[in-house]
């Protein structure tokens, strides 16, 4: 399996390869593979994501999508964007890799230790209340 993510959800984990031109200064990689990173000239352009899927597409048309999967797997390829808010190139490497016969997905995101602590003192509330009105 090879999983795609944001730097921010795989941290910590192994196996992290940047696909992106940058990456948080403090997070350790395993790799970067700069053939998948996006052109600073479209990232600068700003281009619609139409055009930029476009001209990212023929950038991953021109790789060998075996040697890249042979690569990757087991491994999370990172950038910044969260792709719940607005699209990102990750969404065309994993459609590349799927649309090609090999598993891909988003790694799914962590769960927040503040709203577990959250959901378990309004469970404790929620009891105490229960026990006083009953």
């Amino acid at each position: 399996m090879i999983y795609t993510s944001n730097y921010f959800t795989a941290w910590g984990k192994d196996n992290i390869v940047q696909i992106s031109n940058g990456k948080p200064k403090t997070l350790e990689v395993s790799e970067t593979m700069k053939e998948l990173y996006p052109k600073w000239t479209w990232i600068r352009a700003k281009y619609p994501w139409e055009e930029f899927s476009e001209k990212y597409n023929k950038l991953l048309s021109e790789l060998d999508v075996h040697e890249f999967a042979k690569k990757c797997e087991g491994k999370v390829l990172c950038c910044y964007e969260n792709i719940e808010k607005k699209h990102c190139h990750r969404e065309l490497v994993t459609k590349w890799f799927i649309d090609n016969g090999y598993k891909c997905e988003e790694l799914p995101k962590k769960k927040s230790k503040a709203k577990k602590k959250s959901k378990n003192v309004i469970d404790k509330a929620t009891e105490a209340i229960q026990m006083l009105l009953f």
